[in-house]
């Protein structure tokens, strides 16, 4: 258990409501975006998720508020009441926001220096903006990836949300043939092979279909 988890299984046991810190996070602007989530047990029995976002220097975060009447595996040993499963469901959403590039303080986003795969753009929106030369490729129904070549022998491979895959290291032979030490290479990982579905289950979890990436 990390120190948050036990800070939020303290107030858990404690009392009626249960708050997750702050994470933070950069819009495409460069503005700090702030996201929290908190767990208030109700009167009745039932629990509330509130989740809260915005801009840091908003006037007013935006709230958005979900009821969690039932809990799971009613009868069984690891049944939960309602607000059990709400701290559960919202302790989940906090671990998957982490999973997006935002952090439990300022000073962890700022000292982040992790480089993403852009996103695709559209080209007759944004052709104008383009400083040429440049390289351009057609958009494929695969997923976008990030290949950089750290050392002589190394090619790192990291997802849109920030995350290593090591899935894909079968390509590092080929392109440590044409990289240069430092070079990143932003592109789609694709083949016509798979379908969108099987070319995700491919690239997170190591498999027979991982090789016809």
């Amino acid at each position: 258990m990390t120190v948050i988890d036990l800070a939020v299984e303290r107030k858990k046991r404690a009392g009626t409501l249960v708050e997750w810190p702050f994470l933070y996070g950069k819009s495409s602007t460069g503005k700090i975006k702030v996201w929290r989530i908190k767990v208030k047990k109700q009167k009745d029995g039932t629990a509330e998720i509130i989740t809260q976002h915005g801009y840091e220097d908003s006037d007013e975060l935006q709230k958005a508020v979900v009821r969690v009447i039932f809990g799971k595996n009613i009868g069984r040993s690891n049944e939960t009441t309602p607000y059990e499963q709400a701290c559960s469901e919202a302790a989940s959403k906090w671990e998957k926001k982490k999973d997006k590039k935002y952090f439990a303080s300022k000073k962890e986003m700022e000292s982040d220096t992790t480089v993403l795969p852009m996103l695709a753009l559209d080209y007759e929106k944004r052709f104008k903006s383009i400083e040429w030369p440049a390289l351009a490729q057609p958009k494929l129904n695969g997923v976008r990836c990030l290949a950089h070549k750290s050392s002589e022998t190394v090619i790192e491979y990291t997802s849109r949300e920030g995350k290593p895959w090591p899935t894909l290291e079968h390509l590092t032979p080929h392109l440590l043939k044409v990289m240069v030490t430092g070079e990143r290479l932003d592109g789609e990982v694709f083949t016509r092979l798979l379908s969108f579905e099987d070319i995700v289950s491919a690239v997170k979890r190591q498999q027979e279909n991982t090789l016809l990436l």
